[in-house]
Parts: structure tokens; sequence; C-alpha cells
């Protein structure tokens, strides 16, 4: 951990403390006392910013800690401001800004009294301090937003950010490869990258951690959403929703409805048959202090199953690809179960899904008149996960999944008065699962997923498309599963593989 992260480190675990402004105001005078005397020492960044007249709009009025003013950016010639910042890393989810100088060029200005080439006509003034910035991010004063954006802008737009780093640094320690966190920020935010539920990020524990008039919200109140009341993910066969009255103290409750059956090897809508229920984030904590980098964390659905028939459909819709389902699913009740390390062991998964053995009516069938039909009741699975990163600015992310699954099979006959069921098939067969996560400047970008499971080669993938008001994002997500390979398929499964297309929308997140 670098110099400056132990700062706030020391700052952010003093909690249940009410600190006066006068208290808080010296502590921030500390941390930037520190950032300039050992700037040189510090894994520090700043891009130079010149505000154009449209940008000043929304950077007037901005308020100052001492003595209760104001600052205004302007638009003049020769004025040019400095950003300074920290980068995302394994400390940081995303990048933090530290304090904001202007640099005025006399000269250039026409203010200098000689305008000689070659004198030093600059002036270097701060004009906000890491308190003033830190008291915008707690306000969510737009100004810093805008800050913000502006820096993740600029360097999007391949404007090198200079390092004030003034010490030799091996570059294998550096640019190290396959770098691992040794506590819960890779599970966190593989898990807030790629699912559908809200996830918190490190700049909400550090809020949460400082308390009182630091943070200045309620306890149920969630900080690392945008500001916005509820979060919610959208897609064509899921949906999400979180609202902040969900927020428990110790985690956090959220709603899902989705289609699809976990471990068949089918994409949504052909498993037919639809989840409902709710998912719990829960944070088990050792001592009386929460820290979501620490934490054992279970995150759990507890959802209902029921049978719901798209048989039918599945040729009018213009995104789902291949045969028709062969396979009927039971209703049932469905666990899905995943977990931070517990007593130096990998992170866990659990999927089971259970339910009663009824063949009445099935959506399915083959055979003369519909006389025969494929049902699975059961499907479980249980993995163990692996995270690394490829640098300690973890622009690329993995995650490999090892593990194994099952599922059982019953033909039934319906010949008869009395329709009667045979286990077909109920093997044990072990998978793997790998992912790339791409996230330059800390924006997530692109998603990988392969998968074999039982000869079976499942491909995802999910791109970003846009984002916009830094709340709204929409992606292009592609799911598909080849037909069985080194095998003849089996007669409930289709022949050619599947596919589904589809567009999820992110709110808040």
């Amino acid at each position: 951990m670098n110099r400056l992260a132990k700062i706030f480190l020391g700052i952010f675990c003093i909690t249940g403390l009410n600190y006066s402004q006068s208290v808080l105001s010296d502590y921030y005078s500390k941390i930037q006392k520190k950032l300039d005397n050992d700037k040189k020492y510090l894994n520090i960044y700043y891009v130079a910013y010149q505000p154009t007249v449209e940008d000043v709009s929304s950077l007037q009025s901005i308020p100052l800690l001492k003595k209760g003013g104001s600052f205004s950016f302007k638009v003049k010639e020769g004025v040019v401001y400095q950003i300074y910042f920290i980068r995302d890393n394994l400390e940081l989810d995303s990048l933090v800004l530290l304090y904001v100088k202007q640099i005025e060029d006399k000269a250039a200005s026409s203010e200098s009294l000689f305008g000689q080439a070659g004198s030093n006509t600059a002036d270097t003034m701060a004009v906000l301090t890491f308190g003033d910035l830190q008291e915008l991010y707690f306000s969510e004063h737009p100004a810093y937003s805008f800050l913000y954006k502006k820096v993740v802008d600029l360097q999007l737009n391949n404007e090198d950010a200079k390092s004030l780093l003034g010490i030799s640094l091996n570059d294998k320690t550096s640019k190290s490869k396959g770098v691992t966190s040794p506590d819960n920020i890779d599970f966190l935010s593989f898990r807030k990258i790629n699912g559908i539920h809200r996830y918190p990020g490190l700049q909400a524990e550090a809020a949460k951690k400082a308390g009182g008039s630091l943070r200045r919200k309620s306890a149920n109140e969630s900080v690392d959403n945008n500001g916005t009341e509820y979060q919610f993910d959208a897609s064509f066969s899921q949906v999400s929703f979180f609202h902040n009255s969900m927020e428990l103290g110790f985690g956090s409750i959220s709603a899902e409805i989705g289609l699809g059956a976990k471990g068949l090897n089918q994409v949504p809508w052909k498993t037919m048959a639809m989840n409902i229920g709710i998912r719990s984030l829960l944070f088990l904590s050792s001592t009386a202090t929460q820290n979501i980098r620490r934490d054992f964390i279970i995150d759990a659905k507890i959802m209902g199953r029921v049978r719901i028939r798209t048989y039918r459909l599945i040729n009018n819709l213009p995104f789902v690809f291949g045969d028709k389902p062969a396979l009927n699913v039971g209703s049932g009740l469905v666990l899905d179960l995943s977990g931070t390390r517990l007593y130096g062991l990998p992170f866990f998964n659990v999927y089971i899904a259970i339910g009663s053995k009824n063949i009445v009516k099935p959506y399915s069938t083959f055979g003369p008149s519909g006389s025969a039909a494929y049902f699975s009741f059961k499907q479980w699975e249980m993995s163990w996960s692996f995270f690394w990163n490829s640098s300690e600015e973890r622009n690329v992310r993995y995650n490999i999944d090892l593990g194994v699954g099952n599922y059982d099979v019953y033909r039934a006959d319906y010949q008869t008065s009395i329709p009667t069921s045979e286990l077909v098939y109920n093997k044990i067969k072990p998978f793997v699962a790998f992912n790339i996560n791409f996230v330059p400047l800390g924006i997530d970008f692109l998603g990988i997923l392969t998968k074999f499971s039982d000869n079976v080669l499942n491909f995802n993938l999910w791109i970003r498309l846009l984002e916009f008001d830094n709340i709204n994002t929409i992606r292009l997500e592609t799911t598909y599963y080849s037909a069985p390979m080194f095998r003849n398929p089996y007669p409930w499964e289709t022949q050619n593989g599947n596919s589904i297309v589809q567009v999820r929308y992110r709110y808040g997140f």
C-alpha cells in the first residue's frame, strides 16, 4: 500500500465520532501538507485543463472551506488549470481528485510589465485544496462530477497524464504481471461490472467509515450509486431493482426477475422457466466496524421458479436463434450463492435448483401425437473462483472458475392413461469458465466469458455502447451455446446450438 493510501486509511478508519468542522479542517490541512511535501514520492498524476466558455458555467461559485469563500474557474488567455489525482489501482476502485492549481502566464495574458522572452512570468496558485474537493464529493456538488469526468475524458482523448513521482521504480515492480489482490477488491470489482445487482464501491466504504460530519448522510443512504435513489438493470431476459430503502446497514437486498436455468446449456427463453425472488448481500464482520475489503461477504439469491410457455413464442423472437427447446424444466426453488475467502480458501460459488417431479402438461414433446417428453427437475453447480489482474492499474482483469455440475433428465411417457417417467441421465461433469474484463481508466468497456461444460462451449460477450449523464449505460450482449463437441447430442439437446442477442440498460451503476 502506498504512503498516500495509508494516510487515507488512517482517517477513514475513525468511526462513530462526530467531528467539528475545525477538527475536520485540521485533518484536511495535514493531508494537503503531506501531498505538497512528499509529492515526488507519491504516485500522483495531473492533467492540464483549459476550460471553455461552455465549461465555466458548471464551475462557478465553488464553495471553499476557508472563511466560507468561493472560487470560479475563468476563461482567459494564458490561464491553465492542473487537476491532480490518483489513478484507480488495487487500493482504489476509481480515480480520486486531490487538488487543483491555476497556472497563469502573465506575458501571454499581457499582464507582465515587460513581457520579456524567456523570463519566468507564470504565477502558480492552489485554487482548490484536498479538503475543498472532499467536501464537494461528499456533498455531491456538480462541480466535482464535472471535474472528475473531465479528467477521464482528457485521458481517453490521449492527453497523457503527467506523473509527479520523482524516484526510479523497477519496471518489473511497477508493471508486474498477474497481480492478485489479497482482499475482496477483485471479487467486488468483478461482481459489480458483470453482475446485475448493486455492489458497493471503495469510495462508499470510505465515506461510511468517516462517519459524522464528514459523510453528512443518513445511515440508509447509499453513496456509491451516483446520487440516485434506486438502481436497476434490464435486458430482454433479466431485470433487477434496488432502492435506498433496501439498504440494511450490514448488507442490502434487491429484487430480480429472470428467465433461464443455470447448467442446462440453453439460452434464456429456451428453458421455459421464469425465476422470481430476492438477492441479499451480507457483510459478516468479526469486528464492530464494517470493512468490505476484509469482511466475509455472502451474495445469495433465493428464488422461486415457475414454468412458462415459451415453446411456440421462440420462433417469433428476433433476438433468439436456434432450434426449438426439447427439455422441460420443472417448477421449484433456486439458491444461487457466492462468497469471499473463508479460512484462506478461494472464493466459492454454489447453485442448487430443485423441484417436484411433476410431468403433467409438458410444453415440449416429441413422438407421435406428443407421446413423450423430457424433464429436468434438479440442477446444481459448485466451483472455486480465482481472480487476478494484468498489472497494478487493473486495466485487464481475469477470472477463472473451476468446478463440477450436474442435472437430471427424466423421460416421460404418455401412451398409457397414467403417465410414467424414467431417469435417463444423472451424471456429474467438471467444467471450467474463463472471464476477461477490459477496464481502461476504470471504465467497464468489454467483457468476454468462455465456459466448457458437458462437451458444450458457452461464449458470452458484452460491450459498452453508450453512457450519458454518468448514470445511464447501454450495453450490447450476446450469448452462444455450441452443439455438443466430441460426442453425439442427447435427444433433449438442440442439434445446432443456440444463441441470444440483447440490449442491456443499466441505471445508477
